[in-house]
């Protein structure tokens, strides 16, 4: 008698695993999802430094060796400047002024302010017309607070080297010329310490050429007192 074959369906049964088969662990393996790896995060880049080398002001220059100063007079330090030179005065400045008083003046005589605004000035008459105002390029430039005084020709100072004397003359001007309190109507001859007053001012006048002086070098014989010329 020959043993009964099992059927289809048990072969199948038996010889397929059962998920009720596994282990438990193999089960929980299963059943758990794989784990995802974490994103690693980017670095972060270390921050910049700000540039603010050029905005910074250069550090002075320390010198190792500082010079000595040049042998100070007492009480008082020399200051020693590197990389500076002084400044030179523009030359134009004052070429009017200088030009006015270069070469030889050749003085006939002298206007003092002996009274008013200016007191003790003085300015030279010579072998020209001198004019007297307020402006700089007066010959006498009377400009002291003296508002009275027109600011150019007001009056006028000349030497006549050929008659060797002065002559005072008057501009015309609203403010009266005087001389020795006397108005100035024309052309009056000007002597030795005689005073024009102008306003408030008053000048002295003082002849320095005369009888015993001309710069023409005609001289007479020189008054007592007085070295030979």
């Amino acid at each position: 008698m020959q043993p009964q074959r099992p059927r289809a369906e048990e072969v199948v049964r038996t010889s397929r695993r059962q998920i009720w088969d596994l282990e438990a662990d193999e089960v929980a393996r299963a059943s758990q999802p794989e784990p995802t790896p974490e994103a690693t995060p980017a670095p972060i880049p270390a921050p910049r430094p700000a540039s603010v080398a050029r905005d910074e002001p250069t550090p002075p220059l320390v010198l190792s060796n500082p010079i000595a100063p040049d042998t100070p007079g007492p009480g008082r330090a020399k200051t020693r400047m590197l990389g500076f030179h002084a400044q030179e005065p523009d030359a134009g400045l004052f070429d009017d002024k200088k030009a006015a008083h270069e070469g030889p003046q050749f003085p006939a005589g002298f206007l003092v302010v002996v009274d008013g605004p200016g007191r003790g000035a003085f300015f030279a008459v010579t072998t020209r017309v001198s004019s007297i105002g307020r402006a700089p390029d007066q010959d006498v430039s009377l400009d002291f607070g003296d508002e009275s005084i027109s600011r150019e020709g007001h009056a006028s100072v000349v030497y006549d080297d050929e008659q060797n004397r002065f002559f005072l003359g008057q501009g015309n001007k609203a403010n009266v010329v005087r001389r020795n309190d006397t108005p100035v109507l024309m052309t009056e001859e000007l002597t030795h310490n005689d005073t024009i007053r102008i306003g408030k001012t008053s000048l002295r006048f003082h002849a320095f050429c005369g009888d015993d002086f001309t710069w023409s070098g005609a001289t007479t014989a020189p008054k007592a007192g007085r070295p030979d010329e």
